[in-house]
């Protein structure tokens, strides 16, 4: 599955922004730099909290998550694993 928007990751130091252009608007999710074997956490809504945040709750979370999940590794951690949270998405080396 393709994923639905174009991504593109911010850095300031430890943590940025994941930025995804879907549907001619602009999304932004938080990340930052874990610890020990954890490589990064994006902050991400709830389930709750999804069906109300436009543009993205017109897709399932879990497609979603996934998809963005998958191409946040293909760019900056090839070969990583990831799990899905209930309010973020961990990336594990």
């Amino acid at each position: 599955m393709d994923f639905y928007g174009q991504v593109s990751i911010e850095k300031k130091g430890r943590n940025g922004q994941i930025r995804v252009a879907i549907e001619g608007q602009c999304v932004q999710f938080y990340w930052e730099f874990g610890g020990g074997d954890c490589i990064a956490i994006v902050d991400v809504p709830d389930p709750e909290r999804w069906l109300g945040a436009a543009p993205y709750s017109a897709y399932p979370r879990s497609d979603f998550l996934n998809g963005l999940a998958r191409e946040i590794a293909r760019q900056e951690c090839p070969g990583a694993r990831f799990e899905i949270g209930r309010d973020g998405v961990y990336f594990y080396a």
